[in-house]
């Protein structure tokens, strides 16, 4: 039949036959720490860890914090990037250099010397608004020497970051 009545002919299932219910423990998480809120550096959007430091994509740039105890994250540096708005973010080690690359909207690719956690500051830059008039850089991945850049309605764009302080396209697509 189509109808949703229990079937007549089934017998009821006994409560020994039915599994014991389990329990369970139930934690609530609360943040190890938190710090007031930096307005003067707009909205957080993407972060990296590397030891002891964490790297804060924000709206205009990179804060460097000291995570060395997460219970207490101290902010060091800020770089002061002239930039509209920094959607993503990648660090890597390079020849006893920390570099920092950054998606960012209304421009493209740019690239920041980290080493000094105290001075954070471009070292160079690709504009994919020239180049592709791109609107958006929203997000990017890095591959050894190269910058995938997921460049909105451009799609996607490998750069060459070999040389931070001159990024240099190698093709797109989509």
């Amino acid at each position: 039949g189509g109808d949703d009545a229990p079937d007549a002919a089934s017998p009821p299932v006994p409560d020994a036959a039915l599994p014991a219910p389990r329990t369970c423990d139930v934690k609530v998480l609360t943040p190890l720490a938190r710090t007031e809120p930096r307005d003067d550096l707009g909205m957080a959007w993407d972060v990296e860890v590397i030891g002891t430091r964490a790297y804060l994509a924000y709206a205009g740039g990179v804060e460097v914090i000291d995570v060395s105890d997460p219970a207490r994250p101290t902010p060091m540096g800020t770089s002061e990037a002239e930039v509209a708005m920094t959607r993503g973010l990648a660090v890597r080690d390079v020849e006893g250099r920390r570099l920092g690359f950054l998606a960012v909207t209304g421009d493209g690719l740019r690239a920041l010397d980290l080493t000094d956690d105290w001075d954070p500051h471009e070292v160079g830059a690709y504009d994919l608004v020239g180049a592709a008039g791109a609107e958006y850089a929203n997000d990017l991945e890095l591959v050894g020497d190269t910058a995938f850049v997921a460049a909105h309605a451009q799609g996607l764009w490998a750069v060459d970051v070999s040389n931070p302080r001159r990024p240099r396209p190698l093709g797109h697509c989509c």
